[in-house]
C-alpha cells in the first residue's frame, strides 16, 4: 500500500506542477511575465501538500523537488530563463525543508513554504502593481508582514506569530529571498517551538 501511496503522490504533484506551468505560461503570453511569475511561485507553493495529505513517504515527498531542483539548474545553465535564479533556490529550499518536515514537525515545512509562496508573492505584487515599486517598498514590506502574520495564525500562538511575521518581513526583499525566507523562518520556528 505504501509504494502505491508514494506513486500516486508523485504522479498528482508532477500533473499538479506542470499544470502549474502550463498556467503560467498561457498567463505570461496573455498578460504579464511578473504577474504570470508570482502566480506560479504561490501554486508550486501548494505542491507540497499533496504527499502530506496523501500520507506519501519522505522520499515521495522529495523526489519532485529534487529533480526539478536539477531540471531547473540544467534550463538555466542552457539559457533558457534569464536572471531566474530563484528557480533553483526555490526547489532547494522546498528539498532542504521537507527533510526538517519529516524528521521533526511537518511545521517545519509547511509554515516556511506557505510565507515564502504567498508572503513573498503578495508583497512584490503589491509593492510592483499597485505602488509601482520595482524595489523594495515599505507597502510591499506591510503585504509581507500581514501576509506572513495571517498565515502563521493557522499555526503558531500570537506571539510566536509576531515573531515570524518579523523575521520573515526582515529577510524579504533579497535576490536570494527563496532561501533566506524559507530558512529564517525554519530557524525561527526552532527557536520559539
Amino acid at each position: 500500500m505504501g509504494f502505491a501511496i508514494d506513486f500516486a503522490s508523485l504522479v498528482l504533484g508532477y500533473l499538479y506542477v506542470s499544470l502549474a506551468i502550463f498556467l503560467h505560461e498561457k498567463i505570461r503570453r496573455k498578460y504579464d511575465e511578473f504577474v504570470s511569475r508570482k502566480i506560479l511561485h504561490i501554486l508550486v507553493g501548494n505542491a507540497i501538500l499533496i504527499p502530506l495529505i496523501m500520507g506519501a513517504s519522505i522520499w515521495a515527498a522529495a523526489l519532485p523537488s529534487f529533480s526539478f531542483l536539477i531540471i531547473n539548474t540544467i534550463l538555466l545553465k542552457k539559457q533558457f530563463w534569464k536572471g531566474w535564479e530563484g528557480i533553483i533556490s526555490y526547489p532547494f529550499s522546498v528539498l532542504v525543508l521537507t527533510y526538517f518536515g519529516y524528521t521533526f514537525d511537518f511545521i517545519y515545512l509547511l509554515l516556511p513554504i506557505f510565507i515564502l509562496a504567498y508572503g513573498d508573492s503578495f508583497a512584490s505584487l503589491m509593492g510592483k502593481l499597485m505602488f509601482k515599486s520595482e524595489k523594495k517598498s515599505l507597502q510591499g514590506s506591510l503585504t509581507m508582514f500581514l501576509t506572513t502574520f495571517a498565515i502563521s495564525l493557522v499555526f503558531l500562538n500570537p506571539i510566536q506569530t509576531l515573531a515570524v511575521a518579523l523575521v520573515a518581513t526582515l529577510v524579504e526583499g533579497s535576490k536570494w529571498d527563496n532561501l533566506t525566507i524559507p530558512f529564517a523562518v525554519a530557524g525561527t520556528l526552532y527557536l520559539i517551538l
